[in-house]
């Protein structure tokens, strides 16, 4: 008779007693066209993921810049509390 196997899990995701989004991973997609007054204008989105129970986290950014990243992040950890690791997903 077979059994199926099943991978250990990481370290973070059983861990006790964590909150929620402590080990983050982020991404970006779009642009999105906004509607602002009469003419569109470019956003992106910033997707914020817990690792362990896969919540999610979602900002609006208005360029790829590194500021606008900043400003961003600064949003989620006001909201969320500071995580004690952020991944990001190489591309």
């Amino acid at each position: 008779m077979l059994h199926q196997q099943m991978a250990s899990l990481p370290p973070y995701c059983v861990t006790a007693y964590e909150p929620p989004f402590t080990y983050v991973r982020v991404d970006t997609f779009g642009p999105l066209l906004v509607k602002q007054g009469r003419s569109k204008i470019k956003r992106w989105g910033c997707i914020f993921t817990c690792m362990c129970s896969r919540a999610i986290h979602l900002e609006v950014a208005p360029s790829l810049e590194t500021d606008d990243f900043i400003n961003v992040l600064r949003l989620f950890i006001a909201r969320r509390g500071t995580p004690l690791e952020i991944d990001g997903i190489d591309g």
